[in-house]
């Protein structure tokens, strides 16, 4: 093989590695697209509260709490309950997990679509929230004998299809 076959070879691998990163970038891109990520932050002054208090996410959606150097974050079962529930989402004892996250999947979500958590050292003092599920079932599969391909299968497919034109 003469050099010069040599680097069209190298030239080539090269755009082809150039391509498949791009093709990932896109379809990583793709699929953080497809659901969103609401922080919430705990804030300790004069009074101690959760910002926002009240949130709306849809199926699939993270919430993020930042800020618990000093606080905590427990679900409960009421908006009047002062007592972690058992089987609840919990980011752990105060201070323990500076920032704490939990994806609201359909399999976490099912009938429930009001989540209502507590701070425990601060819950004298109603440090509260609430989360909203506004889109508490998933888009139903189309009734047609066409496939139904979720949109994570899609970015995977786009993504697989990429790599087969490259090569």
């Amino acid at each position: 093989m003469s050099c010069h076959q040599t680097r069209m070879k190298e030239d080539k691998q090269k755009n082809l590695s150039t391509m498949l990163a791009q093709y990932t970038t896109l379809s990583l891109l793709v699929s953080v697209a497809l659901c969103a990520t609401v922080t919430i932050t705990a804030i300790t002054s004069s009074s101690v509260s959760f910002s926002p208090i009240s949130i709306n996410i849809n199926v699939g959606d993270t919430v993020v709490w930042t800020g618990l150097n000093t606080h905590n974050v427990a679900e409960v079962a009421s908006n009047n309950d002062t007592v972690y529930m058992a089987g609840g989402f919990r980011s752990g004892n105060q201070g323990v997990v500076p920032v704490f996250q939990k994806e609201f999947d359909a399999a976490t979500v099912g009938a429930n679509t009001t989540y209502y958590y507590i701070c425990e050292p601060h819950i004298k003092r109603g440090m509260r929230g609430v989360i909203n599920i506004v889109a508490a079932t998933p888009t139903p599969k189309p009734t047609n004998s066409a496939p139904y391909y979720s949109g994570l299968t899609m970015c995977f497919l786009v993504s697989l299809i990429g790599v087969i034109l490259v090569y």
